[in-house]
C-alpha cells in the first residue's frame, strides 16, 4: 500500500497518489480549486482573498477594481493608480492626444491628465518651451525664472502681482513706483481714490478743512491751498 503524501489542505483527508503544493501545503488536485466556480487551479495563476483561492476570472468579477475612465472592471493586476483611483493601462492616457501615459510624467489640467508633449507651450519671454513646472498668468505659461518683476527683476511667483504699461510688477515696486499717494495724509492709497487738481485723496481724507465734512459729491473751494465746503466758505 502506498504511503500517504500528507493531509490535504482543503479536505483534510490523506493524499494517496499525486499531490499539488501551495504555501507548503499538499492538496488533492481536485481540492486545489477556485472558491467560487470550483474549477481546478492546477497550472494557472490564482489569487488569495482572506485565505480563499480564486481563479483570475472569478477574482476580477468579485474583487476587480473599477477603471475611473471607462468604468469597467480591471482584470487581475493590470492597473495603474493615481490619486486613489484605478485605471486600465490603455485608459490612463492624455485627454488631448490619447497617447498612453503609463509611468511617464504628466500634468493635470482641469482634473484631466495631459502628457508633457501636449503641455509644451512657448514662454512669452524667452520663447522656449515650458515642459514641466511653470507659472500661469492671464492664460499664459511662463518659466518661473522668466516671470519676473519688470522693475526689480525678482521672480513673481507666490506674491501679489500688478499689471502696468511696462509689464507685471511685484507689490513692493508697484507701491513705490505706481501707487497713488494721498495729498492730505501722504499714505499710499489702496483701492478707490478721489481726484482734485491732479492730486489723489483717500475718500476719508477729502474733507472740509474747517468742519471735516466729506467733500465727495458736493461743491467746495480751494482757499490758500485748503479745501473748504460751500457752507464754511460763505
Amino acid at each position: 500500500m502506498a504511503d500517504s503524501l500528507g493531509e490535504c489542505g482543503a479536505c483534510q483527508q490523506p493524499i494517496m497518489g499525486r499531490a499539488l503544493t501551495h504555501a507548503e501545503q499538499p492538496f488533492h488536485p481536485a481540492c486545489l480549486a477556485c472558491e467560487s466556480c470550483k474549477s481546478s487551479l492546477e497550472g494557472i495563476s490564482f489569487y488569495l482573498e482572506e485565505g480563499k483561492r480564486y481563479c483570475p476570472d472569478c477574482h476580477s468579477e468579485l474583487f476587480g477594481k473599477i477603471c475611473a475612465a471607462c468604468e469597467k472592471k480591471i482584470a487581475g493586476e493590470n492597473s495603474l493608480h493615481h490619486r486613489g483611483q484605478s485605471y486600465h493601462h490603455a485608459c490612463f492616457q492624455c485627454y488631448l492626444c490619447g497617447s498612453a501615459i503609463g509611468t511617464k510624467k504628466f500634468m493635470i489640467e482641469d482634473g484631466k491628465m495631459k502628457c508633457l508633449d501636449c503641455n509644451k507651450k512657448s514662454c512669452p519671454r524667452c520663447g522656449e518651451d515650458v515642459i514641466e513646472e511653470g507659472v500661469v498668468f492671464k492664460s499664459e505659461l511662463w518659466h518661473g525664472r522668466c516671470f519676473t518683476c519688470s522693475v526689480c527683476n525678482n521672480e513673481l511667483g507666490g506674491g501679489k502681482i500688478f499689471t502696468t504699461e511696462s509689464g507685471s510688477v511685484c507689490g513692493d515696486c508697484y507701491k513705490d513706483k505706481y501707487q497713488k499717494v494721498c495729498a492730505r495724509c501722504s499714505d499710499h492709497i489702496d483701492g478707490v481714490s478721489l481726484q482734485y487738481n491732479n492730486d489723489s485723496y483717500h475718500e476719508a481724507c477729502l474733507r472740509c478743512f474747517k468742519c471735516e465734512v466729506s467733500l465727495s459729491g458736493i461743491k467746495f473751494y480751494n482757499k490758500d491751498g485748503n479745501l473748504i465746503c460751500d457752507t464754511c466758505f460763505k
